[in-house]
């Protein structure tokens, strides 16, 4: 049977693989958690503004280093470069400004369009 193509810099993360990457998880949320850092978890895609205005319209990774589509309703969206930016505007959102400070831990895949570095993975 011929094999389907993987996308470079990608990989699958089968059951050894996944199980060590869900303790490493575990362990840093456990970490975080002690220093009063609360989970947040933030859409893997965003309309595109939301990266746009503060990394700025003209800077690499809005400009060459992302993917972006457009939905059926002709709106700009993107797939998460960074967590900053989704995470400033969930705390935004929900109106948290009044509860400053807040400290918040997020992990995820970030997606950018870019050459994987040797012994790096996208």
């Amino acid at each position: 049977m011929e094999k389907l193509r993987t996308v470079r810099g990608v990989h699958d993360l089968l059951p050894d693989a996944l199980h060590k990457h869900k303790k490493v998880i575990k362990a840093g949320l456990n970490v975080s958690s002690k220093y009063c850092y609360s989970e947040i978890e933030i859409p893997i895609f965003e309309f595109s503004e939301v990266f746009k205005k503060p990394l700025g319209k003209s800077s690499d990774i809005v400009t060459k280093e992302n993917y972006i589509f457009k939905d059926r309703s002709d709106d700009e969206l993107m797939l998460r470069p960074e967590g900053t930016s989704g995470v400033v505007r969930a705390f935004l959102n929900a109106g948290l400004v009044q509860d400053i400070p807040q400290r918040f831990s997020y992990f995820g895949p970030m997606f950018r369009y870019e050459r994987p570095q040797k012994g790096r993975l996208r």
